[in-house]
């Protein structure tokens, strides 16, 4: 995950583009798949299901939420060098708030059910960052409103439109912001950033691309029943995924059960590596990796959506990068808790978010 840099602010108010058109009208969420979700019975012993989505969401959108907290340190060496830089700590808690839609024909391979575009609701990002100074940096982004918090001082408060301001809540909240599509056959997901130059701009530094892809449950092609084992990689949310460090995650699915009064497949998932030189996607090496992950997932029955997925990580990883003098020696520790779910409406306006801090007070 990228770090929220300390001259964000005035790099993304002196660069930013016109701001594009209001916020278009939305709906509630579909009364009748929810009820078709509820409604659906549970498989009996041995029964064979099919868990991948066979239709692309409503038009209005299928409403998520993503909370993520991550944590760890890294340690930065150049090669040669007397001395070995302080590790540098740090604490990331994340609130995304979203809904998924179909994606349209123009946009490359859509409206297929697993390439979706997502239209953003709601966001926070709180960062701590140890050192000499420490450094800390808060965004909120609701309900027609985007503040900026620097060492717990507002840095930045806007409103709804201002015409005169290019950036503004509203070339944000409520539009298109990034895509989400599976490449060979689902076994990765591959996410961009959607929008305006200055709202891709101004999301960019913080990570959304890795956390949409890590969060992204992998659902096998054909059908399966309880005891089914299937595997799929995927990125961790931390600065090794970041550089191309991708860990085999193990699925099986344990059984059917209800959640929320809906009737879900339950899904297990798991991951642990042990490994020296090993190569990235991208081609860096990493000279020692440990990785454990664990986590559950449960995916409606009815309408083959996620309902809910909660993922713990620890990796710690050591890699090089550059040539000669110039090479950059690092080493990780992070840990991740991340939680995806579904919600029954989407959250247009915020009060308090989702770890209990009331939305915009005082500081």
């Amino acid at each position: 995950m990228k770090r929220f840099p300390s001259s964000l602010l005035v790099a993304l108010v002196a660069s930013a583009l016109p701001s594009c058109s209001s916020a278009p009208a939305t709906k509630p969420h579909d009364e009748g798949s929810r009820h078709a979700a509820a409604s659906a019975s549970l498989p009996a012993p041995g029964s064979a299901v099919l868990l991948r989505p066979a239709e692309v969401p409503p038009a209005e959108g299928v409403p998520y939420r993503i909370v993520i907290r991550l944590e760890g340190q890294r340690e930065a060496t150049m090669s040669g060098g007397s001395e070995q830089t302080e590790p540098a700590g740090e604490q990331i808690d994340l609130q995304l708030d979203y809904r998924e839609l179909p994606l349209p024909p123009t946009e490359g391979g859509g409206p297929g059910p697993e390439s979706v575009l997502l239209l953003l609701d709601a966001f926070r990002h709180h960062q701590i960052s140890a050192g000499h100074p420490a450094r800390e940096g808060e965004v909120e982004l609701a309900s027609d409103r985007l503040r900026v918090l620097s060492q717990k001082k507002p840095s930045l408060d806007l409103r709804g439109a201002q015409p005169k301001e290019n950036l503004t809540p509203r070339i944000l909240l409520q539009k298109p912001f990034a895509v989400l599509q599976p490449v060979v056959e689902g076994d990765r997901v591959v996410a961009t950033l959607r929008g305006t130059p200055p709202a891709k701009k101004f999301l960019r530094p913080f990570g959304l691309v890795d956390i949409l892809r890590w969060t992204r449950i992998g659902l096998p092609e054909g059908e399966v029943h309880a005891g089914s084992v299937w595997e799929m990689p995927r990125f961790p949310a931390d600065p090794a995924g970041g550089v191309g460090l991708e860990l085999p995650i193990r699925y099986e699915l344990m059984g059917f059960q209800e959640l929320d009064g809906v009737p879900c497949a339950w899904i297990r998932v798991s991951s642990k590596v042990d490994s020296e030189e090993l190569k990235s996607a991208g081609g860096l090496r990493f000279s020692r990796v440990t990785a454990t992950v664990k986590g559950d997932g449960y995916v409606e029955l009815a309408t083959r959506r996620v309902r809910r997925y909660v993922l713990e990580d620890e990796v710690r990883a050591e890699w090089s990068a550059g040539q000669g003098a110039a090479t950059l020696d690092t080493r990780i520790r992070y840990r991740t808790h991340a939680e995806l779910s579904q919600l029954d409406e989407p959250s247009l306006t915020i009060g308090r978010w989702a770890d209990g801090a009331k939305a915009f007070d005082p500081r």
